[in-house]
C-alpha cells in the first residue's frame, strides 16, 4: 500500500474566521516505509497525521491510498503521548479490545494479543493493570495493542516524549525490533532530530503557520542500526540541514516566549 497526499490543506473554524494550519502539503509514503516528520509546535503535525487517519476531512487536496484491500480506506493504529490505557482493565484485555471489536473469537484474540505481548517483554504482567505498570511499560501495553490489529500503517503522534531519557532509549530499539518483524508503514511524529534519524527512512521537515513541508530528506543509513550511528559525519550533515531548516522558527518562537 502507498499513502499520498497531494496538495493537502486544512482550515480550523474560529470565532473570528477561519485559520489555516496546512497548505500545499504533498508526499508519498511507500509500503513498508517508516517516515518521521519533525517540527515545531503549531506547524500541523498532530492535524496531519489526523487527516491522514481519517478523523478529519482535508479542506483541500486529496489523500489517496493505493494498494488498500479495505476499499480506499486506511486501516490504521494510532499511538500517542499518552497512553490512553483503560484503567479497568487488565493489560490483556486492554491489549484485546481492538480484535473483541472486530468480532474475534476470545481463545483467537487472546492468542494473538500474547504473542505481541511476549514480544514488548510483558508476559510477566498479562494479568496486572495499567495503574501497577511503569509509564514506560504502559507505552509498551499501547504498543502492543496498536500492533495486534495488524495495522497497514501505525500513525504514532511523539508516543515517547513524556519518558525519561533511558526508557526513551529502550523504547525505540524496542520498536525497530517489533517494526522489523512486522514492517507496516509507520508515520511518526516527533521533535527530536535524534530519534526521527534513528527510526526513519525519511524525514519530513515541517514548519510555518499554515504548515508546509520544508524538507524531506533520505535517511543515508542500512538497518539495523544503533544509537551510534549517530555520529557519523552524514548523519550530522543530516542532523545539521534539519536544525538549519528550523532554526529561524525556533528562535522566534523562543524569543516570542521569554
Amino acid at each position: 500500500m502507498t499513502i499520498h497526499c497531494e496538495n493537502v490543506r486544512f482550515e480550523y473554524a474560529a470565532p473570528d474566521g477561519a485559520v489555516l494550519a496546512l497548505q500545499n502539503i504533498t508526499f508519498s509514503v511507500a509500503d513498508g516505509e517508516f517516515v518521521c516528520i519533525v517540527g515545531p509546535s503549531g506547524c500541523g503535525k498532530t492535524t496531519l497525521l489526523k487527516l491522514i487517519a481519517g478523523l478529519m476531512r482535508p479542506g483541500g487536496g486529496e489523500i489517496r491510498f493505493e494498494g488498500t484491500r479495505h476499499e480506499g480506506l486506511l486501516p490504521s493504529a494510532m499511538v500517542f503521548q499518552e497512553h490512553g490505557l483503560y484503567p479497568w482493565m487488565s493489560v490483556l484485555d486492554n491489549v484485546t479490545l481492538g480484535l473483541r471489536f472486530k468480532g474475534e473469537q476470545r481463545s483467537d484474540r487472546e492468542e494473538h494479543a500474547m504473542t505481541l505481548i511476549r514480544q514488548f517483554g510483558l508476559s510477566a504482567f498479562a494479568h496486572r493493570y495499567p495503574h501497577e505498570l511503569s509509564v514506560g511499560m504502559r507505552q509498551r501495553v499501547s504498543l502492543a495493542r496498536a500492533f495486534v490489529m495488524k495495522p497497514g500503517v501505525l500513525l504514532m503522534d511523539e508516543p515517547f516524549a513524556s519518558l525519561d531519557a533511558l526508557t526513551k532509549v529502550v523504547l525505540q530499539e524496542e520498536l525497530l525490533r517489533i517494526w522489523k518483524l512486522h514492517r507496516n508503514q509507520v508515520v511518526y511524529i516527533t521533535h527530536d532530530i535524534d530519534e526521527a534519524l534513528l527510526l526513519g527512512d525519511r524525514v519530513l521537515v515541517m514548519s510555518g503557520r499554515p504548515g508546509v513541508i520544508s524538507d524531506d530528506i533520505t535517511v543515508p543509513l542500512s538497518r539495523p542500526r544503533t544509537r551510534d550511528d549517530l555520529h557519523r559525519a552524514d548523519l550530522i550533515d543530516c542532523k545539521t540541514r534539519i536544525w538549519r531548516s528550523l532554526e529561524a522558527e525556533v528562535r522566534k518562537m523562543v524569543g516570542a516566549n521569554a
